[in-house]
């Protein structure tokens, strides 16, 4: 196996792991903020989850392209690559966001709790869709 693609995994575990802890604490934030203010609870986590997903796409691009695969993409490549990794995380957030109340609901876990378990199955994606089609060392 190519020694390149092995240091990238760790990165993206490393980087990953980072951005996880921030996108977490963004939710519990969030989540945490709004409890009290609505009637059912779902209303808290859902607006939790919505905002930390848009703060965290922001940190997670931007830690991923210059930290886990170094892109070198300058200038107007650099909104092609934001644009490829939002399209590319659309599909993890739409799975985030029927997972969260399925899980939360169902199994009638904390939504701080099953916030964890959403992302750590939502990570698993995360680093293919990065490796093969948003940040493509294209020579």
């Amino acid at each position: 196996i190519n020694n390149t693609v092995e240091v990238q995994k760790i990165k993206f575990l490393i980087v990953g792991s980072w951005n996880t802890l921030v996108g977490y604490s963004l939710f519990y934030f969030f989540y945490t903020l709004m409890e009290e203010s609505f009637n059912e609870k779902y209303q808290a986590y859902m607006i939790a989850i919505i905002l930390s997903q848009l703060f965290g796409i922001v940190h997670s691009f931007f830690s991923h392209k210059y930290i886990t695969f170094k892109s070198q993409k300058t200038g107007r490549h650099i909104l092609a690559e934001f644009f490829k990794f939002s399209f590319a995380y659309t599909g993890t957030f739409l799975l985030s966001m029927l997972l969260l109340p399925l899980i939360t609901e169902l199994l009638a876990i904390d939504p701080r709790i099953s916030a964890i378990m959403v992302m750590a199955i939502i990570a698993v994606g995360g680093y293919l869709l990065n490796s093969k089609y948003v940040f493509l060392n294209e020579k």
